[in-house]
């Protein structure tokens, strides 16, 4: 009984699914079965071998017993097919009748043993008593041969049924290729043409099936020359570069010549030097040749007796170049005719190529490996993806980075790609809009940094750039990640290092520095009495001081650079008076050198957007440079003009000029023109670094025009400011007089008040001081009554609010008054009481306190302040300071930052939250840190002044005395 197997559609629904379960499975272990099978039934070169691979393809998809038969001309008859597997005693042929054929098709049928006794037989031969599958399987030239299959568990899974099929598809697909190919040399009704253009045909398809196994390759073409033109035997000689010889690499005798075996000893060890020079000769002369009277009597007997007419031997040329030699034999009577030798010819051509094509295919595919294992090999992860935006290349690298296998990207869209990196990165959006905008740009080369979490925390650098061909065709875009979490982590310690170490450096600087101040004085012409080579020691070392706290600055600035941490402080700035400020501050230096700075401003500049300070520095730098390479008493220029919307600055000299080879390296850290032992000009070498980083940090460029003996002239630009308006100082800059129990004339006195530049407010008591500055004037009107005077002054002495106040009384008391109290008589007229409150103001001695835990520094700037006359009192930590505040009520406190206990940061928030201290004005003082930006944090926090150790007696004195912080260093929040 024959039953039809079941398809995979067939009383499923449409859908059922247990099939839909089975094609997952038929895409892993028998897809790669199929695979396997499918290329190896491609390199097939007879029935044979193919009917062999098919047994074992079964045997890998189903694991069960099958044997193959093949039919033979009557179709009822057929015979076990030589190398298949059968149990032992099976039956080795099978008889059918022509009806019970006709009923298989390609979907095979399921037998059971019962219907038939032939079918009984062969379940019995196979050892089973269940079901058998018959697959037929067109064969020609004979009708077809039968696959059964045993199965003893019941019908295959659909899915392994469906894998079956595919596998016989192919086996027949492979057997319709070899019937075809002999049936060329065996119709007599082919003209020659078509039998040439056949094997020729024959031969590239299998340079191209072979190419990558150069000897198989080999072995099928010679068998394919063999068959075609019905010799007996032949070899293949390749010419070896390296030794500049032929070497046997394929030798065979053809199958319908097998019983002549003794053939392939030609090329074997005593014949083969012989058959060698044979195809050596033939080599060199670049033509075929037939040996049939060779030199070598014993090698000619050889051939008479294995019954060779003819060794011929043909030149293998690929474009001229000598690949190797063909030898067929001849073992007719007759010799080689014409037409043979016109389509051994051809083939031996085209034999040529296909191995010249196998090389090249061998030498790409060794560069494929070499380059695949130097991108393996780089520390980078390395990711392309084509110009489909799928996955073409991951290194080991980045499989590592990543955590994920090569099979898990390969071949990858950017969709499932982004399914895949969501588990990895740590803000997979971030990247994801990143990739997608780069993807859709062919041009764009960017560096951008990401963070991963899994499947080890790290911070990655990604290039990225588009990968073009020699014809600048888009292939795709490469993604290099460099990891770079140690460098940061080693930026992070430098870091800390620096500043570390400027804390460190900057500190006794300041005690140096203060206290050479302190003994030469505020124009450093020195203390009387003290002998002018003292004075002259000293200055020097003053001024070698300022060169070393200049030199702390620039390392500053360069690591701030480096890190990306320069704060500018954008502001409307007039150019003129950029260029006086930096001419004024290099007046000194040039007259020392005998030299002189011009000005060249066009008329009607206007203001530029920039940073104060920075742009001051390059200006400063530039002077010090042209100045420092001038020689004699020559001058420099500095220059500025408009030019559409940017201020071109020029400083300009007359020196020896930089030749072209170091202009292109002057810009860079650490660059001398005259790096010499012996030179002339000192430096670091970071200032035209500097000013570079800083011209470009605010929107400009700058460059060098120069040439040698004749001067130099750099030249940057700064942005024109946008119409900004100039900032004017608020009105808390004014003097404040508070009037306290004025009830006569108040408004003429305001008024007159006014008219000075004061301002003028009246308060009922002493609560009304709370939120009030503390160093203008309080105007108090005294009782009549002179014990009521008496107890308002005592209370406006003792209170907490109004003790630190300037007090200018009307009306006296009895008995005496605390110091600093100034009494005019209650009648006084208007313009009395604004010249008394003048003198008080104007004579008051400021109390600063000074809070700074270094022993050295601290007393050298309670003496600078002293010799200004001020009243200073000094502490050496937060904690003190806070409670001397509270009490003393200071007009100005000088805040170190870094103290024990609290530092000056927690102070001055402390300062600043209590109501009864908070307007007090704090000074910030600091070595400099480049960790997160402290300007800005204590500038948040209400510091009303920012100053850098080391400071100069000027600066100390410009910053206490201000009502608050100077435009250069006032931070707008």
């Amino acid at each position: 009984m024959i039953i039809p197997p079941r398809s995979p559609s067939e009383g499923c629904g449409g859908g059922d699914p247990e099939w839909v379960a089975s094609l997952d499975i038929l895409e892993s272990a028998a897809l790669r079965t199929l695979y396997a099978a499918s290329r190896q039934f491609a390199c097939a070169t007879n029935r044979n071998e193919i009917l062999d691979l098919l047994v074992k393809g079964v045997c890998a998809l189903t694991a069960t017993p099958n044997a193959l038969f093949t039919s033979t001309a009557t179709a009822e008859r057929l015979l076990r097919v030589a190398g298949c597997q059968l149990p032992e005693g099976a039956r080795e042929e099978l008889h059918l009748s022509p009806q019970v054929l006709a009923m298989l098709d390609m979907r095979g049928a399921l037998v059971q043993g019962e219907s038939a006794p032939e079918w009984a037989n062969v379940a019995t031969s196979m050892n089973t008593h269940g079901p058998l599958l018959v697959l037929p399987i067109p064969m020609p030239p004979q009708p077809h041969a039968l696959l059964i299959l045993a199965l003893p568990n019941g019908p295959l899974a659909p899915h392994q049924h469906l894998a079956l099929i595919n596998l016989v598809s192919d086996a027949v697909r492979a057997l319709d290729r070899i019937a075809r190919a002999e049936a060329i040399w065996h119709d007599a009704s082919l003209s020659h043409s078509n039998r040439i253009l056949a094997a020729v045909n024959a031969v590239t398809d299998i340079g191209l099936l072979y190419s990558n196994v150069i000897d198989q390759m080999l072995n099928a073409i010679l068998n394919q020359i063999l068959n075609a033109l019905n010799l007996a035997a032949g070899a293949i000689l390749i010419y070896n570069d390296e030794s500049e010889d032929l070497e046997v690499a394929s030798a065979l005798v053809s199958s319908h010549h097998g019983q002549q075996s003794d053939l392939i000893s030609l090329w074997q060890a005593a014949f083969l030097p012989t058959s060698i020079a044979e195809a050596r000769k033939a080599a060199n002369q670049g033509q075929v040749l037939a040996s049939s009277s060779s030199e070598d009597q014993f090698f000619l007997s050889h051939l008479h007796s294995l019954g060779v007419t003819q060794l011929i031997s043909v030149p293998l040329l690929a474009g001229g170049w000598l690949t190797g030699v063909l030898q067929v034999v001849v073992c007719d009577a007759n010799p080689i005719n014409q037409y043979q030798s016109q389509i051994l010819h051809i083939l031996a051509r085209q034999t040529a190529v296909a191995i010249e094509n196998a090389r090249l295919f061998a030498q790409t595919r060794n560069d494929q490996e070499r380059t695949s294992a130097v991108v393996d090999a780089t520390n980078d992860a390395i990711l392309m993806l084509d110009e489909r935006r799928r996955v073409m290349i991951i290194n080991r690298r980045a499989r590592f980075f990543f955590g994920i296998s090569e099979r898990e990207l390969q071949e990858k869209d950017l969709e499932q790609l982004s399914i895949i990196f969501n588990r990895i990165f740590e803000d997979p959006p971030r990247f994801h809009g990143w990739l997608r905008q780069l993807l859709r740009s062919p041009t764009e080369r960017v560096v951008a940094e990401f963070r991963i979490i899994r499947p080890e925390a790290r911070l990655l650098q990604c290039f990225s750039a588009p990968v073009m061909d020699l014809h600048d065709r888009y292939l795709g875009r490469i993604l290099v990640f460099r990891d770079i979490t140690r460098e940061r982590e080693v930026e992070r310690m430098k870091s800390e290092f620096v500043s570390n170490v400027s804390h460190e450096l900057r500190t006794p600087l300041t005690s140096i520095q203060g206290t050479l101040q302190l003994v030469l004085g505020p124009k450093r012409s020195g203390s009387e009495g003290l002998p002018q080579r003292a004075r002259d020691l000293l200055n020097v070392s003053l001024s070698n001081t300022e060169r070393l706290i200049r030199l702390i600055n620039d390392i500053l600035d360069v690591a701030k650079i480096e890190q990306g941490r320069i704060e500018l402080r954008r502001e409307t700035l007039s150019v003129e008076d950029l260029c006086r400020a930096a001419v004024a501050e290099m007046h000194a230096f040039a007259n020392h050198r005998g030299m002189s700075i011009d000005m060249d401003l066009q008329p009607g500049l206007p203001s530029v957007l920039a940073d104060r300070d920075r742009s001051t520095q390059i200006l400063i730098n530039l002077l010090s440079n042209a100045i420092k390479f001038s020689v004699g008493s020559q001058s420099v220029l500095l220059s500025a003009r408009t030019d559409g919307s940017m201020v071109y600055f020029s400083v300009r000299d007359w020196g020896r000029g930089i030749d072209l080879e170091n202009q292109e390296r002057i810009f860079q850290k650490f660059v001398q023109i005259d790096s010499s032992a012996t030179r002339d000009v000192g430096g670091t070498g970071l200032g035209l670094s500097i000013s570079k980083a800083l011209v470009e940090e605010q929107g400009g460029r700058i460059w060098l025009e120069s040439e040698l003996g004749r001067g130099s002239t750099f030249t940057f630009t700064l942005p024109v400011a946008p119409g900004l308006p100039t900032r004017t100082e608020p009105s808390g800059n004014q003097p404040l007089a508070l009037l306290l129990g004025f009830t006569n004339d108040t408004a003429r006195l305001c008024a007159q008040f006014n008219s000075v530049g004061w301002q003028v407010r009246e308060v009922d008591d002493l609560s009304g001081l709370v939120d009030l500055p503390t160093a203008h004037v309080l105007i108090a009107v005294l009782p009549h009554d002179p014990s009521a005077a008496q107890a308002l002054l005592d209370h406006l002495s003792s209170n907490e609010i109004s003790r630190g106040m300037p007090l200018l009384t009307l009306g006296q008391p009895h008995s005496p008054t605390r110091p600093g109290i100034k009494m005019i008589a209650s009648d006084a007229s208007v313009d009395q009481i604004i010249q008394a409150a003048l003198s008080v103001v104007a004579t008051r001695q400021l109390h600063v306190l000074v809070v700074d835990d270094d022993r050295y520094v601290r007393p050298v700037l309670v003496r600078l302040l002293q010799r200004h006359g001020f009243r200073v009192t000094n502490v050496a930590d937060g904690l003190t300071a806070l409670t001397i505040i509270e009490q003393a009520r200071p007009d100005v406190v000088l805040l170190d930052v870094k103290m024990p206990g609290i530092d000056g940061t927690e102070v001055l928030r402390r300062i600043k939250e209590n109501p009864l201290t908070a307007m007090t004005r704090v000074i910030i003082l600091t070595a400099n840190d480049l960790g997160e930006s402290l300007q800005s944090q204590v500038l948040r926090l209400g510091a009303d002044g920012y100053l850098e150790k080391p400071i100069t007696y000027e600066r100390l004195i410009s910053m206490v005395m201000s009502p608050r912080m100077q435009d250069e260093n006032h931070h707008e929040l």
